[in-house]
């Protein structure tokens, strides 16, 4: 099962994250060319605390029937990692380059850990039978505005020049070169 596999990386993911914050504590702040913290045994703490919830992802890929709090926790916290770390943007505790860590450690694993607890229920179905319209619709959006940003260059080209448009100016994704719609 797909939930397997997705718990599994998110194990070995917490459980490297974990081990490199507590071995290396100044590591990330030397990437992001931030201060080292004056107290790395706190930030060897989160990485333990880390560490800890890959353990508990790697029992939730072994007993998937068992996993539903774990994963409700460890999406909780990928909730509350976030806004703590948008605050620490907000006044200028962090920089912004740090981005990067809650994309990695939360924001990824928001829709996995978000599709395993629906799994099941009455919005889960509805979401099932929901997804090919929405993915059909998520298709044709680029397009319908690649379509619309061309012919408003064509439409604009034609107004300021008096000659035709050229080829390249006219192409569309996804509609044939010629056309200016």
């Amino acid at each position: 099962m797909i939930y397997r596999l997705i718990f599994s990386l998110a194990a070995l993911y917490n459980i490297a994250f974990g081990i490199w914050a507590c071995i290396w504590p100044g590591a990330l702040f030397a990437m992001l060319e931030m201060a080292a913290p004056n107290y790395p045994s706190l930030w060897q703490c989160l990485g333990m605390v880390v560490g800890l919830y890959g353990i508990l992802y790697a029992y939730a890929a072994i007993r998937l029937e068992r996993a539903k709090l774990i994963i409700v926790i460890g999406r909780a916290g990928k909730i509350l990692g976030p806004i703590g770390m948008f605050i620490a943007f907000q006044s200028g505790e962090w920089p912004l380059r740090a981005v990067t860590l809650i994309v990695f450690n939360d924001f990824v694993w928001w829709l996995p850990f978000t599709v395993f607890l629906l799994d099941g229920t009455r919005m889960g179905e509805r979401l099932r039978a929901s997804a090919p319209y929405s993915c059909a619709t998520l298709n044709l959006l680029p397009q319908w505005q690649c379509c619309s940003f061309c012919v408003a260059g064509v439409r604009l080209h034609r107004i300021s020049q008096s000659e035709r448009p050229s080829l390249p100016s006219m192409h569309c994704y996804g509609a044939p070169a010629g056309r200016s719609g």
